[in-house]
C-alpha cells in the first residue's frame, strides 16, 4: 500500500509537472501565435499594397497604353487620310490612273471625262512648246554654228595678217641682219 501511494503520488505530481510544462509550452506557443500574428498582418499589408499598386500600375499602364494606341491610331489615320487619301485621289486626278472595279466606276464616270478634256490640250500644249522649244534650240544651234563660221572664216585671213608680218619680219631680220 505504501509502495502504491507512493506511486501515486510520483505519479501525480509527475502528471502535474508534466501538466505545468505542457502549459508553458502551450503559453509560448501563445507567444508564437502573436509573434506570428503582427508577420501575418504585415505580410498581408504588404500584400494588399502590392496588390493596389500592381493594379494601379496596371490600370496606368493600360490606360497609357490605350491612350497612345489612340493617338497613334489617331496620328496615323489623319496622315492617311492627309497624305495617302487626299494626295493618291489628286495624284490619280492628275495622272489619270483610272482604274475599273466596280468600286470606283463613279471614280471613273467623275475623272475620266475631266481627265480627258484636261490632259489632251496639255498634251497639245506641251507637243507645242517642246516643239517650239526644239525648233528654237535649232535655230540658235544654227545661227550659232552659222555666226561660229562666219566668225572662224574671217580668222582665217590670219594668214593673209601673218604673210605680211612674216614678210616684215624676214625683212626686218634681214635688214638687221
Amino acid at each position: 500500500m505504501s509502495q502504491q501511494r507512493h506511486y501515486n503520488i510520483t505519479t501525480t505530481s509527475l502528471q502535474c509537472l508534466y501538466n505545468a510544462t505542457m502549459t508553458s509550452q502551450q503559453s509560448h506557443s501563445t507567444t508564437t501565435t502573436s509573434q506570428q500574428r503582427p508577420y501575418s498582418a504585415a505580410a498581408t499589408s504588404q500584400r494588399r499594397y502590392y496588390n493596389v499598386t500592381t493594379a494601379l500600375l496596371q490600370r496606368h499602364y493600360s490606360a497609357t497604353t490605350t491612350s497612345q494606341q489612340r493617338h497613334y491610331k489617331g496620328a496615323t489615320t489623319s496622315r492617311q487620310r492627309c497624305h495617302s487619301s487626299a494626295t493618291t485621289t489628286s495624284q490619280q486626278r492628275l495622272y489619270g490612273a483610272t482604274t475599273t472595279p466596280p468600286q470606283q466606276r463613279h471614280y471613273d464616270v467623275t475623272t475620266r471625262p475631266h481627265y480627258n478634256a484636261t490632259t489632251v490640250p496639255l498634251q497639245h500644249h506641251n507637243y507645242a512648246t517642246m516643239t517650239s522649244l526644239q525648233r528654237h534650240n535649232s535655230a540658235t544651234t544654227t545661227s550659232q554654228q552659222r555666226h561660229n563660221d562666219v566668225t572662224t572664216t574671217p580668222l582665217c585671213h590670219n594668214n593673209v595678217t601673218t604673210a605680211p608680218l612674216q614678210r616684215h619680219n624676214n625683212g626686218a631680220t634681214i635688214t638687221q641682219q
